[in-house]
């Protein structure tokens, strides 16, 4: 192959297009070079990539955002509302002033003189006084919301990272079954090139030939099956890891029996009520169901608002008679309402939400439940992980022995073929079974991690 690309670096293109063949593997070479792209990775590192480029972190930040612009807006409802206007107007002189004389002897006194040029401008300030702390109590709301989407943003966090382990121990546990497979595909070469030596030689039967290649198609239609696994677990880690996904990753990782050790359940259900983010998530929410009862309360309170206005105007109608001059003059306030309809209709809001704070309280209850038993069954699965490791140890050495035998009664022709294929195939089971039992073990770990709220 390689002797043909030197070849076609010389030959014009024109040229080239008179050998469909050379043509069509000139562009298949050059198509797998752009599309194998190969990535070391180790499990850290896949879990900072996941962090990095998750769309559901992504999302949860953007809740974040929200709350923390709605505290703003509320905070800058309590800033005293400050406006100002100016207005320009000019009048027709078409309308003759109304003149009063006191003396015959006097000058007339216009009482309204024509100031075609006017203006007027007003600076004014409002404030709420008091609401019946309905504003507080909005904002404490808000803010204990707020901190609850925060303990959501990190609870997805932890989430992420379990699902890249999940997928991460998936991917190797697939990796490692084809290399495993095809090690058996190969000593299923050696069994098969032996046995028609012994067939050409009259000892074996056709029966046993027709027998291994009908094994061998059976598992190369395993492997092939395995690869789909792997082609598919692939394009949903690159996904997940934002890699293009064409990337090829090849996992650092080696996997033995875990070393963790962890406490006993009743010690970890205590570690997990304290540490659990969904529990200081929802105490938060509790917090704030407990303050919508005070602003459902404020509503039998009056509303008291103060307010202040400056008015620079030309002419000013304070003035009599008006004069054609700029005057400033200032008016301050304090206004009190009350909606005697609400004697009546809040007790209704304030029922509604304290319905709303006894659910958040059972929610919480309801919570430390779902973690309790979360926590007692990842433990278990944990402790059954490790058990099945020591199984699958101990059937390994009990496969390789066996088919070390059978291999050797069937060279003595004591044994059949089936007998040793059976061996065999208890072999590759016994090391698939390690290999699955110590990547389940890592994720079960790492789910218990989880629900202790590590």
């Amino acid at each position: 192959m390689n002797k043909i690309f030197r070849y076609t670096k010389i030959v014009p293109m024109h040229k080239l297009i008179k050998y469909p063949i050379l043509l069509s593997l000139l562009i298949a070479n050059s198509t797998m070079m752009k599309a194998q792209t190969m990535k070391n990775l180790s499990l850290d590192e896949a879990i900072e990539l996941g962090m990095q480029h998750s769309k559901q972190l992504a999302i949860a930040n953007s809740k974040v955002a929200v709350m923390q612009a709605r505290v703003a807006q509320i905070k800058n409802m309590l800033i005293p509302s400050v406006n100002a206007s100016i207005n320009y107007t000019r009048i027709s002189d078409n309308v003759e002033p109304f003149k009063v004389q006191f003396s015959p002897t006097a000058q007339p006194i216009s009482l309204n003189p024509q100031i075609l040029d006017q203006s007027y401008n007003r600076l004014g300030v409002q404030s709420g006084l008091f609401s019946g702390f309905r504003a507080i109590n909005t904002l404490k709301s808000t803010q204990y919301l707020e901190k609850a989407s925060q303990l959501d943003a990190e609870k997805d966090k932890a989430e992420i990272r379990l699902n890249i382990i999940n997928a991460y121990y998936n991917y190797f546990k697939l990796i490692a079954s084809k290399q495993i497979l095809e090690e058996n595909l190969q000593r299923f070469d050696h069994r098969l090139t032996d046995t028609k030596l012994l067939f050409n030689q009259g000892i074996a039967l056709q029966n046993d030939v027709l027998k291994l290649e009908l094994n061998k198609a059976s598992l190369q239609q395993n492997i092939a099956d395995v690869q789909g696994a792997i082609d598919i677990a692939a394009f949903n880690l690159d996904l997940m890891l934002g890699l293009p996904t064409e990337t090829n990753i090849k996992l650092n990782e080696t996997l033995n029996k875990p070393t963790h050790t962890i406490a006993q359940t009743d010690d970890l259900i205590i570690e997990a009520l304290q540490n659990r983010l969904e529990i200081k998530a929802n105490q938060y929410r509790q917090q704030a169901s407990k303050k919508a009862i005070a602003i459902s309360k404020s509503m039998y309170y009056p509303v008291i608002n103060v307010g202040a206005n400056y008015d620079y105007n030309l002419p000013n109608q304070r003035v009599f008679p008006q004069e054609n001059a700029f005057k400033g003059t200032w008016f301050a306030g304090i206004t009190a309402s009350y909606n005697l309809v609400n004697l009546y209709s809040a007790k209704d809001l304030v029922r509604e939400q304290k319905a709303n704070y006894q659910q958040t309280i059972s929610l919480n209850a309801l919570s430390e439940d779902a973690i309790k038993m979360d926590v007692n069954a990842n433990a278990s699965a944990y402790h059954t992980a490790l058990q099945k490791i020591s199984l699958a140890n101990k059937s390994i050495d009990q496969a390789t022995e066996n088919q070390r035998i059978m291999q050797t009664r069937y060279a003595n022709q004591i044994a059949t073929l089936t007998d040793l294929l059976e061996a065999d195939a208890l072999f590759s089971q016994a090391q698939l079974n390690l290999i699955n039992a110590n990547a389940d073990a890592e994720i079960a770990y790492a789910k218990l991690q989880k629900s202790i709220g590590k």
